[in-house]
C-alpha cells in the first residue's frame, strides 16, 4: 500500500497534473488497488480480511492524531472521528469494492473450460 501512495501520485504528475492528485482521490485509490490485488490472489472471503486491516490502519492514523492533540488540550475523538469521516468513508466503500471486484475477477477467470467434457450419448439405451 505504501507503494501504491507514492506511485499514484507520481503517476498524475507524469502525466501532467500540475498538483497531482488530491489525497480525497489518492487515499481511496490505494485502497481500491491494493484490495483488488488481494482479492484476486485470495480468490475468496477476503473482504472480511481487508476490512480488518482497514481498521487497523485508520485505528492506528486515528491514535497517532489523537496522540498530536493530547498535549494542546484538544484531543477529542468525536471531532476526529467527524474531521475525518469523508475519508474514512470513502475509503472503506473502496476497500471492499476493490476486494469484491478483485474476487470476481479471479473467479471470472478460473472457471473451467467445459468444451472438453464428453456428452452423453441421445438416444442410446
Amino acid at each position: 500500500m505504501l507503494s501504491l501512495a507514492w506511485l499514484i501520485p507520481f503517476i498524475a504528475r507524469q502525466a501532467g497534473l500540475a498538483h497531482g492528485v488530491p489525497d480525497t482521490v489518492a487515499g481511496p485509490a490505494v485502497w481500491i488497488v491494493a484490495t483488488f490485488v488481494g482479492g484476486f490472489v485470495a480468490k475468496h472471503r477476503f473482504v472480511p480480511f481487508a476490512v480488518l486491516a482497514w481498521a487497523t490502519v485508520w485505528g492506528l492514523i486515528l491514535f497517532t492524531l489523537y496522540s498530536i492533540a493530547a498535549p494542546l488540550g484538544q484531543a477529542s475523538l468525536p471531532r476526529l472521528l467527524q474531521y475525518n469521516a469523508v475519508a474514512l468513508a470513502a475509503t472503506l466503500a473502496a476497500n471492499i469494492t476493490g476486494a469484491l471486484l478483485g474476487q470476481l475477477a479471479a473467479r471470472s477467470g478460473s472457471r473451467p473450460n467445459n468444451s472438453s467434457k464428453p456428452t452423453p450419448l441421445r438416444g442410446a439405451a
